[in-house]
Protein backbone atom coordinates (compact mmCIF):
# COMPACT_ATOMS: atom_id res chain seq x y z
CA UNK A 1 0.00 0.00 0.00
CA UNK A 2 2.87 2.37 0.80
CA UNK A 3 4.37 1.68 -2.64
CA UNK A 4 1.08 2.69 -4.33
CA UNK A 5 0.90 5.95 -2.33
CA UNK A 6 4.50 6.80 -3.17
CA UNK A 7 3.93 6.01 -6.85
CA UNK A 8 0.79 8.15 -6.97
CA UNK A 9 2.58 10.99 -5.18
CA UNK A 10 5.46 10.76 -7.65
CA UNK A 11 3.07 10.82 -10.63
CA UNK A 12 1.22 13.79 -9.15
CA UNK A 13 4.48 15.72 -8.77
CA UNK A 14 5.46 14.89 -12.37
CA UNK A 15 2.04 15.97 -13.68
CA UNK A 16 2.14 19.20 -11.69
CA UNK A 17 5.66 19.95 -12.93
CA UNK A 18 4.62 19.34 -16.53
CA UNK A 19 1.59 21.60 -16.11
CA UNK A 20 3.75 24.42 -14.69
CA UNK A 21 6.28 23.97 -17.50
CA UNK A 22 3.55 24.09 -20.17
CA UNK A 23 2.06 27.21 -18.61
CA UNK A 24 5.45 28.93 -18.57
CA UNK A 25 6.15 28.03 -22.22
CA UNK A 26 2.76 29.37 -23.36
CA UNK A 27 3.22 32.62 -21.45
CA UNK A 28 6.65 33.10 -23.03
CA UNK A 29 5.25 32.35 -26.48
CA UNK A 30 2.61 35.08 -26.23
CA UNK A 31 4.74 37.56 -24.30
CA UNK A 32 5.81 39.35 -27.48
CA UNK A 33 2.39 39.22 -29.11
CA UNK A 34 0.84 42.59 -29.91
CA UNK A 35 -2.40 43.47 -28.13
CA UNK A 36 -5.15 44.30 -30.63
CA UNK A 37 -8.00 46.73 -30.05
CA UNK A 38 -11.47 45.32 -29.41
CA UNK A 39 -12.25 45.58 -33.14
CA UNK A 40 -9.24 43.40 -34.04
CA UNK A 41 -7.04 46.25 -35.25
CA UNK A 42 -3.64 47.43 -34.09
CA UNK A 43 -1.39 50.46 -34.59
CA UNK A 44 2.33 49.69 -34.76
CA UNK A 45 5.28 51.95 -35.50
CA UNK A 46 8.96 51.35 -35.95
CA UNK A 47 11.86 51.34 -38.35
CA UNK A 48 11.36 49.80 -41.77
CA UNK A 49 13.68 46.80 -42.04
CA UNK A 50 12.57 45.79 -45.53
CA UNK A 51 9.90 46.52 -48.12
CA UNK A 52 9.02 43.75 -50.56
CA UNK A 53 6.96 45.32 -53.32
CA UNK A 54 6.82 42.49 -55.89
CA UNK A 55 3.12 41.82 -55.39
CA UNK A 56 2.76 39.58 -58.44
CA UNK A 57 5.02 36.94 -56.90
CA UNK A 58 3.55 36.96 -53.41
CA UNK A 59 2.76 39.25 -50.50
CA UNK A 60 3.81 42.86 -50.65
CA UNK A 61 4.98 43.56 -47.14
CA UNK A 62 6.94 45.88 -44.93
CA UNK A 63 8.82 44.58 -41.92
CA UNK A 64 8.68 47.07 -39.05
CA UNK A 65 10.81 46.81 -35.94
CA UNK A 66 10.82 48.88 -32.79
CA UNK A 67 12.75 48.42 -29.55
CA UNK A 68 10.42 45.62 -28.40
CA UNK A 69 8.80 43.88 -31.36
CA UNK A 70 8.84 43.05 -35.06
CA UNK A 71 5.71 43.05 -37.20
CA UNK A 72 4.95 42.25 -40.83
CA UNK A 73 2.64 44.70 -42.55
CA UNK A 74 1.02 43.03 -45.54
CA UNK A 75 -0.28 45.77 -47.79
CA UNK A 76 -1.14 43.59 -50.81
CA UNK A 77 -1.47 39.83 -51.03
CA UNK A 78 -0.86 39.68 -54.79
CA UNK A 79 -3.36 36.90 -55.39
CA UNK A 80 -6.56 38.81 -54.59
CA UNK A 81 -7.75 42.34 -55.24
CA UNK A 82 -6.75 44.79 -52.52
CA UNK A 83 -9.58 47.14 -51.61
CA UNK A 84 -7.18 49.67 -50.10
CA UNK A 85 -5.32 50.92 -53.19
CA UNK A 86 -4.21 54.09 -51.38
CA UNK A 87 -2.31 52.03 -48.78
CA UNK A 88 -0.69 49.97 -51.54
CA UNK A 89 0.47 53.07 -53.43
CA UNK A 90 1.82 54.73 -50.27
CA UNK A 91 3.49 51.60 -48.91
CA UNK A 92 5.43 51.00 -52.13
CA UNK A 93 7.18 54.37 -51.62
CA UNK A 94 8.34 53.70 -48.07
CA UNK A 95 12.07 53.06 -47.96
CA UNK A 96 14.08 50.89 -45.56
CA UNK A 97 15.72 52.60 -42.57
CA UNK A 98 12.88 55.12 -42.28
CA UNK A 99 10.22 55.37 -39.57
CA UNK A 100 6.72 54.20 -40.43
CA UNK A 101 3.40 53.49 -38.77
CA UNK A 102 0.78 50.94 -39.75
CA UNK A 103 -2.85 50.60 -38.76
CA UNK A 104 -4.81 47.55 -39.85
CA UNK A 105 -6.36 44.20 -39.09
CA UNK A 106 -4.18 42.17 -36.70
CA UNK A 107 -3.48 38.46 -36.66
CA UNK A 108 -0.91 36.29 -34.92
CA UNK A 109 0.15 33.44 -37.19
CA UNK A 110 3.16 31.13 -37.09
CA UNK A 111 4.62 33.07 -34.14
CA UNK A 112 4.50 36.32 -36.14
CA UNK A 113 2.62 39.56 -35.63
CA UNK A 114 0.88 40.42 -38.92
CA UNK A 115 -0.97 43.61 -39.80
CA UNK A 116 -3.13 43.65 -42.95
CA UNK A 117 -4.13 46.94 -44.59
CA UNK A 118 -6.15 45.61 -47.56
CA UNK A 119 -9.52 44.83 -45.91
CA UNK A 120 -10.60 48.48 -45.33
CA UNK A 121 -9.78 51.84 -46.85
CA UNK A 122 -9.41 53.34 -43.36
CA UNK A 123 -6.32 51.18 -42.71
CA UNK A 124 -2.96 52.71 -43.58
CA UNK A 125 0.79 52.48 -43.64
CA UNK A 126 2.71 55.75 -43.71
CA UNK A 127 6.01 57.42 -42.93
CA UNK A 128 6.23 59.21 -39.60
Amino acid sequence: MLFIKQTLSFLLVIALGYWIYTLAINQEKFKNKLTPNTDGTVVFSGTVISNTSECETGNCSIILQNEKKVASVIYDSGDTYCLNTAAVAKAKTIAPNTKAEAYGYYEYKNDQDIIRTCPKTTYYVQNI
